[in-house]
């Protein structure tokens, strides 16, 4: 659009000329009279805009500036950074790194050039606003501008686990009904389990046992409700903070991290060990909870399966577990 209306400055400028010289009385003596025209200004047009984010301090980008001389020939073109021209040690010209800025304008370039630059961006996580400006012979100019931002990169951390783990009714066998996220071994309230050996203080999340309210001849007793154990505190993801989240797309502590602050505190409290403790509502499968151990730890969790046993306390959640 800007390269039209000076193409169209031009040819309004040649009508006007054109006009004025058709309309002028001839000189009574005969002698010309000299009339001088107006002066075109330079068109500067970036025809390859640098991309506008970076996340590298040291990036470089890379754009291309297309000059057409107005009336006067080329003469200097000056890169400027937020006002203040760029080191020269930061700029490369048609692959020729230059020693000064403003760049002279010479030999055949000065009826009009097309210029590749490289920028080594701003050495700051900000964004700053860069000219491109061309002068001509008679003090003529014209320019453009564009904005770099340079963003701070994202430090992701890697998962330390992913495992599976199976956790058992509370009231079902002895050693059974808490579990170990570190490991995915099951251990119990007061008891260690059986055959790993894991102790209950390792346990992080807990099954809170059974309804002894109900006869379980008559309908299944199973609460199916967790909760925190050894001061580790538990939420439930129900709507997430990023867009099409699921457990298997979690590859960071990051992004568990992120979840946390917008899961929600679990929608019970009862009294569980002298202490009141959240616990959950019945949990379904694809459930997903997260665990914040007494060291701050966070844990993703996904209920993959509930196994309700009639009959019998082998009652059980098969879970997922990233940390």
């Amino acid at each position: 659009m800007k390269k039209f209306l000076w193409i169209f400055a031009i040819a309004l400028l040649g009508s006007t000329v054109i006009f004025t010289s058709g309309c002028t009385e001839d000189d009574p003596g005969g002698g010309g009279g000299g009339g001088g025209g107006v002066d075109l200004a330079p068109l500067l047009v970036i025809t390859n805009s640098p991309v506008d984010t970076v996340q590298d301090q040291d990036a470089t980008v890379t754009f291309t500036v297309e000059v057409t001389k107005g009336t006067e020939v080329l003469n200097s073109m000056t890169i400027t950074e937020d006002g203040i021209k760029v080191d020269a040690s930061r700029l490369t010209i048609a692959g020729i790194a230059t020693a000064n800025n403003p760049q002279l304008i010479t030999g055949t370039d000065t009826e009009g050039l097309t210029w590749d630059i490289t920028l080594n961006v701003q050495d700051a996580y900000d964004t700053r606003t860069y000219e491109v400006s061309v002068e001509d012979k008679g003090g003529k100019s014209d320019s453009e501008t564009f904005d770099i931002t340079v963003v701070e990169p994202v430090v992701t951390t890697p998962l330390d686990i992913e495992i599976s783990g199976v956790l058992f009714n509370q009231a079902g066998p002895a050693g059974k009904g808490a579990i170990d996220l570190d490991s995915g071994n099951t251990t119990g309230i007061s008891s260690a389990d059986p055959v790993t050996g894991t102790q209950p203080e390792d346990a992080e999340l807990r099954d809170m046992g059974i309804d002894s309210s109900i006869d379980p001849a008559v309908a299944e007793n199973w609460r199916g409700q967790i909760a925190g154990v050894n001061n580790s505190i538990v939420r439930k993801i129900n709507t997430p903070s990023a867009e099409n989240f699921t457990f298997d797309v979690v590859t960071t502590k990051e992004q568990i991290a992120a979840e946390w602050d917008a899961a929600d505190s679990l929608p019970n409290t009862e009294l569980v060990g002298g202490v009141m403790t959240g616990v959950s509502d019945p949990v379904v499968a694809g459930d997903m909870f997260i665990v914040e151990d007494q060291n701050l730890r966070l844990f993703l969790i996904r209920v993959d399966e509930v196994n309700p046993v009639m009959g019998s306390n082998g009652d059980n959640y098969v879970i997922s577990i990233k940390q």
